[in-house]
């Protein structure tokens, strides 16, 4: 709770994207659509990625997803 506000100040995050504004906005809640968001979100990634975790990351977490992404990109990731 609460990384969501954090991670609106360090810079861009998912919902702040036109997709997943429209996502978002049209409380949209299928799994399938945002991990293809989120791998999308990932994969545009330039620079650093700030990563805000406040809790243990659950298995099936879309995290995960966009840490792989991220990852095979080598972009760096400073978690916070």
């Amino acid at each position: 709770r609460g990384a969501s506000a954090v991670a609106d100040t360090l810079g861009t995050t998912i919902t702040k994207t036109p997709i997943g504004a429209i996502l978002n906005g049209a409380s949209v809640e299928n799994r399938i659509v945002w991990r293809v968001a989120s791998a999308t979100f990932a994969g545009n990634a330039r620079g650093t990625a700030h990563a805000v975790i406040r809790d243990i990351i659950d298995i099936n977490s879309i995290w995960r997803l966009e840490l792989r992404v991220l990852q095979w990109r080598g972009i760096p990731i400073v978690p916070h």
